[in-house]
């Protein structure tokens, strides 16, 4: 059906140049070029477009093979962000401990110091958990992003954490000022901390890829 539509636009097209050649006046020719190319246009568009080619068994299997693949990346991806949600809570925590006092700056500097650490083996984690190469294609190419993304948001992550534990270290710090020294730690906080982690056009385009309309699931 569509190979009719440029047929018709060659056609429309064709018959304008013989009846610029054949019609002495202008502008009939405009006023009558006009009305064909409407008419043309209306009937490019009256066509309706081809019908959605039926879904082969095959197909749907591989589509459902492809679904259980990336669920099961995509579980043991989401415990990695939730742990990188947990360890950006425990910071933001501590500052705000520190900031109001509830507790020293050397404590403040332990909890950060193994908050450092468990932020690098949450970094370690997301690198490893590398995509399935059972993906194909465009699946792949995104579980791929979002792994890319998560890696990055991970590592500036760890590097926010361990600047702030440095910035925290009491045999470092030049001021004994509680309320200088939370103004330092705060300033790195704003300073290094990350952008958000935004991966809804990668996840909302893999669900598209690995839905089956129900029109087709028949």
């Amino acid at each position: 059906m569509p190979s009719y539509k440029y047929l018709l636009l060659a056609l429309v097209f064709l018959a304008l140049v013989l009846l610029y050649r054949w019609i002495p006046s202008r502008k009939i020719w405009a006023i009558f070029s006009l009305t064909l190319l409407l008419t043309g246009a209306a009937a490019f568009w009256s066509f309706p477009p081809p019908p959605p080619p039926k879904m082969t068994p095959e197909e749907r299997a591989e589509i459902h093979q492809q679904q259980e693949i990336f669920s099961a990346w995509y579980d043991e991806h989401k415990k990695n962000i939730t742990q990188l949600d947990y360890n950006w809570q425990q910071y933001h925590n501590t500052l705000e401990s520190f900031k109001e006092g509830a507790i020293d700056i050397q404590t403040t500097y332990v909890r950060l110091t193994q908050l450092a650490k468990d932020a690098k083996r949450t970094q370690s984690a997301v690198d490893a958990h590398v995509p399935p190469l059972a993906l194909t294609g465009i699946n792949y190419d995104l579980v791929a992003a979002v792994r890319q993304k998560t890696l990055a948001y991970a590592e500036a992550q760890q590097q926010a954490i361990s600047r702030t534990k440095n910035a925290a270290d009491p045999a470092q710090l030049l001021t004994s000022s509680p309320a200088e020294q939370s103004r330092i730690l705060e300033d790195t906080m704003i300073r290094e901390s990350p952008p958000g982690l935004f991966l809804a056009e990668e996840i909302s385009a893999l669900r598209e890829n690995l839905t089956i309309p129900p029109e087709k699931d028949e």
